[in-house]
């Protein structure tokens, strides 16, 4: 059955949702959409390729390392290099999942092991270093003078961290809108989230 569309509004999560594909089966039928457009949607979704192009904007962010299957077969080597440039705790993430599918923490050279092992049914992931931090977010609407939400929201894991389960299934994270953060903080969180966005 054929039927015409004026616009989607492409309210999907994940592998094929938020990666750029459906986006690009929508710019090549020539459907209008609301969303980032595919290559926006694929640097979003690949945290090697998002690291990289903010750290070539001069965001500050957690340190990291990429690891695929290669890099695995010397993981030995590997594991040294990410130990003397993040050390631990440091969290292994898919490179192209997202709401904390497959995400771990490594306290040691065992569990970085594994960590990966379990992130690698990705083709990549990335290694990060763990900051004790307050967790805050906020939104970005616009295109070529995108603006910030007015505020920022606080997530506050009762877990260790931020998993799949916290954030959808068990209820055991406490949000805080606005977040607990000083009118400068969130001012600097907004602008950068600003300066990401465009990037």
């Amino acid at each position: 059955e054929k039927r015409h569309v004026d616009v989607v509004f492409p309210v999907l999560h994940g592998l094929y949702g938020e990666d750029g594909t459906i986006q690009g089966v929508l710019q090549l039928a020539g459907i209008p959409f609301v969303g980032c457009d595919t290559i926006s949607s694929a640097n979003c979704m690949d945290k090697e390729i998002t690291h990289t192009i903010l750290e070539a904007h001069g965001i500050k962010m957690a340190k990291w390392l990429v690891v695929n299957h290669e890099k695995m077969q010397q993981f030995e080597q590997f594991a040294q290099q990410a130990e003397e440039k993040l050390g631990y705790p440091m969290f292994v993430k898919p490179a192209n999942a997202g709401s904390s599918v497959g995400v771990g923490k490594a306290h040691n050279r065992q569990e970085l092991k594994a960590a990966c092992e379990t992130a690698l049914k990705d083709y990549k992931a990335v290694v990060e270093e763990c900051i004790e931090m307050q967790e805050v977010e906020t939104a970005v609407l616009g295109n070529a003078d995108a603006k910030a939400a007015g505020v920022v929201g606080e997530l506050v894991p009762v877990v260790e961290f931020y998993t799949y389960e916290a954030k959808y299934i068990d209820g055991t994270t406490v949000l805080h809108i606005p977040g607990r953060v000083s009118e400068e903080t969130s001012l600097k969180l907004r602008q950068t989230a600003e300066k990401a966005f465009a990037a």
